[in-house]
């Protein structure tokens, strides 16, 4: 019934043994012995067959599984010293095989990477494939769906599967995703490797260009961020805030690092002139929900001591004078004193330039101004001329005095020796 079979399938041998004479046929003998290939029940059957009349015999085979190529089935009849044969053939196809093959996209990631996995599942004989079971489960290292697929092959049909999976926090070294076929009693394995790198891993330093300070100083932090690991770090975010007693804009950065790469980063402040004491400085890195710190310090000195004098060089004087006041302001401290302000404003009596002055004094540092003035017409008695002098650890005044004498007070009178004379008369 069936020209071509498949090994496993069935087919049905039709014999028709006729007798076309005028008389019976006695003790005929039917026979059919299944070749190799062919599996089921040899016939063999003895009996006797009318003038006309006509038997029917039906034999079911199955093709083995080692059946190949064009199989023959030969009936034979023996009756009467006569030997009758009638034949009957089938092609076997060759079986269905299974090629099974795994790739992957990448042979090299990092955690968190992904990695696609490609399978491919091939009949590459004549006969279709049942039941064709496909399973891949991850290893310890990759995260994703396994895959769990029983289907039918065509001959030469392809099924296609991708696996997509990810490196997570466990992956190391040379990990093995295998995917497996099992069929018709067979095993087949197909393996495709990754090499997971070895985690980022951040280091972060931090110094400052000088350690001890005064107010008003300028520093140079240097912060250095570097990836010692195999493997890309992605979305480090650095910060530095300056403290109290540091003045600039800190610093807020986002960036990736490669393996063995760093970045510096230079971080300009300014000591502000209330600064005392030490101060530390901390940049911050998070990344990976972990959090890096690098503090630096600078120890600010002592603000600048400062005394201030004034002297006149004329203690005593007149109207129209004119005077000269010394001021001499003194860094007694160990440190510069930074935006000090003079101030001499001259009182009622005295005419001239008031003077104001803003500078700075380094340590031991002495600077002197003069302010030359001119005694008013109408000054008199003490005058006292007073300067002011603030800058960042306080204030101070200095005073110098003179005394205007009582300008001079002429009386005139005249008188004559007589009260009368005559005219030639010595008077």
């Amino acid at each position: 019934d069936k020209d071509v079979l498949e090994a496993g399938d069935t087919a049905t041998f039709t014999i028709t043994l006729s007798n076309s004479g005028e008389s019976a046929a006695k003790g005929v003998r039917l026979t059919d012995v299944l070749p190799a290939g062919l599996l089921g029940t040899n016939l063999d059957e003895t009996f006797d067959l009318i003038a006309g009349a006509t038997k029917t015999f039906t034999l079911a085979t199955t093709a083995s599984g080692s059946a190949r190529g064009t199989i023959t089935n030969t009936a034979q009849v023996v009756w009467n010293a006569q030997t009758l044969k009638a034949p009957a053939s089938v092609s076997v196809l060759e079986p269905a095989q299974i090629k099974l093959t795994k790739t992957v996209d990448k042979d090299v990631i990092e955690i968190g990477e992904i990695a696609t996995f490609t399978i491919t599942v091939q009949n590459t004989g004549s006969s279709v494939a049942t039941g064709v079971r496909l399973t891949d489960v991850l290893p310890v290292g990759l995260n994703g769906n396994n895959i769990d697929q029983t289907f039918d092959l065509k001959s030469g049909e392809i099924k296609t599967f991708t696996l997509t999976t990810a490196a997570n926090g466990d992956a190391r070294g040379m990990i093995t995703n295998t995917a497996q076929v099992v069929w018709n009693a067979q095993t087949l394995k197909a393996p495709a490797s990754v090499r997971v790198l070895e985690p980022a891993q951040i280091k972060l330093t931090k110094i400052v260009d000088k350690d001890v300070v005064e107010a008003g100083d300028k520093v140079n932090f240097t912060i250095a961020v570097t990836n010692t690991g195999a493997s890309l770090a992605q979305g480090l975010r650095l910060t530095d805030v300056f403290p109290a007693g540091l003045i600039g804009q800190g610093l807020l950065e986002s960036f990736d690092l490669k393996p063995n790469e760093t970045k510096t980063f230079t971080v300009p402040a300014t000591v502000a002139n209330d600064a005392k004491g030490v101060i530390t400085n901390t940049a911050k890195v998070t990344w990976n929900g972990q959090e890096f710190t690098a503090p630096a310090s600078v120890r600010v000195l002592e603000p600048g001591q400062l005394k201030l004098t004034k002297t006149v060089d004329k203690d005593v004087v007149q109207s129209g004078d004119k005077v000269n006041f010394s001021l001499t302001v003194t860094n007694t401290g160990s440190s510069t004193a930074r935006g000090i302000e003079l101030v001499d404003v001259l009182p009622v009596g005295l005419n001239g330039q008031n003077l104001n002055q803003t500078f700075d004094l380094k340590a031991g540092e002495s600077k002197t101004f003069t302010v030359p003035v001119t005694i008013a017409d109408n000054a008199s008695g003490s005058i006292t001329n007073t300067a002011n002098l603030n800058w960042n650890g306080g204030q101070q005044q200095a005073s110098a005095s003179i005394r205007v004498l009582e300008p001079a007070s002429l009386k005139l009178t005249k008188t004559a020796d007589r009260s009368s004379a005559q005219p030639g008369e010595k008077v």
